[in-house]
């Protein structure tokens, strides 16, 4: 083990952020705009200097970004319930859960908010009747299930510390860095 080898799945996971976003806007804008994209994202400096940490973070935004990735895919469809569609979504699904196994259910709930919410402000909320939700539900569990129950079958506690004191208790108590519920909005 060494620096290089510690820090390159960030380097990696960023490279890829950085061309998912190509091709989304791409797809969205034209290939201008993609090059654009792409261009201002690499060059950010805070995204700049996450590419280079040894951290989760560039592994749950670039999933994250594939999953939007994939489920803009599947809007542009006639309709969720064509095949092609319902493929990009289950994708989508797959990618919230690598996700999930890289930084946690936070990839689940930001994923799922921002989808609603760009739904509702196209008006398409009513089209999720036909998105395949319980297959995307099960594929979701199939991926990061085994995961979970490995960790606690290994590590007795594993779950009520990831879930209750790493994703609740931290933010709301001042245990950890003394400000209690202010930090989640720093």
């Amino acid at each position: 083990m060494n620096e290089f080898a510690v820090r390159l799945p960030a380097a990696l996971f960023s490279i890829g952020q950085v061309v998912i976003t190509a091709a989304l806007a791409e797809a969205m804008l034209g290939a201008t705009a993609g090059f654009l994209a792409a261009l201002a994202l690499a060059l950010s400096p805070l995204f700049f200097s996450l590419a280079r940490f040894a951290t989760l973070d560039p592994a749950l935004a670039f999933f994250l970004t594939a999953a939007l990735a994939a489920f803009y895919a599947a809007s542009r469809r006639d309709s969720f319930a064509l095949p092609s569609a319902r493929r990009w979504i289950l994708a989508s699904s797959a990618m919230l859960a690598l996700g999930t196994l890289a930084k946690g259910p936070v990839a689940l709930l930001l994923g799922v908010a921002i989808v609603f919410i760009w739904l509702a402000s196209e008006r398409r909320l009513a089209e999720t009747r036909r998105m395949p939700i319980v297959l995307c539900a099960l594929i979701y569990c199939v991926i990061v299930t085994p995961w979970f129950v490995l960790m606690e079958l290994r590590n007795p506690g594993f779950l009520n510390f990831f879930f209750i004191h790493e994703h609740l208790q931290r933010y709301v108590s001042s245990n950890e860095h003394g400000w209690g519920l202010w930090f989640s909005f720093q």
